[in-house]
């Protein structure tokens, strides 16, 4: 991924499915980055549902900020492709749980607790209980659903 590649801001969607250029559904590809890092899949993926509005917000479709990341003086991050933007995200979760103590490879709902303050408020001593409930009710619903298998 290179920095002065084309910013890609419309996904080809199928059968409801945001499809990468590799072929890949968003969430398989959010899987693979995942394995990839050793960083639980359903976590990364139910806080970038959160952030995104499903997939809907002007972040994530114009700006490839699949996380609602910020930059330096607080403006909105803005990736080139959706790849970068996936690879940023899981990279920026794997920090931050790293830093706040939590081992990043099948978080528990008290660790999601932990890792909000950091997140949220920038902060692990200011967990946001908003935040940490409506991650947790979307892990819960994406573990349920097996997105993450890729089919050969």
């Amino acid at each position: 991924i290179r920095l002065d590649e084309t910013p890609t801001t419309k996904k080809v969607s199928k059968d409801g499915n945001i499809y990468m250029d590799n072929g890949l559904t968003y969430e398989q590809y959010v899987g693979k980055i995942c394995d990839l890092f050793e960083v639980d899949k359903s976590f990364v993926l139910a806080i970038a549902r959160l952030e995104s509005g499903n997939e809907s917000s002007y972040l994530f479709t114009n700006k490839n900020n699949i996380g609602g990341h910020r930059g330096l003086g607080g403006t909105w991050k803005s990736y080139t492709t959706l790849e970068a933007g996936i690879i940023s995200h899981v990279l920026t979760v794997k920090s931050i749980a790293t830093s706040s103590g939590v081992d990043i490879k099948e978080v528990t709902n008290e660790e999601i607790s932990i890792i909000s303050g950091k997140y949220v408020n920038g902060s692990v001593s200011k967990p946001s209980s908003s935040w940490t409930g409506k991650v947790t009710n979307l892990k819960e619903k994406i573990e349920s659903k097996d997105l993450f298998i890729i089919k050969k």
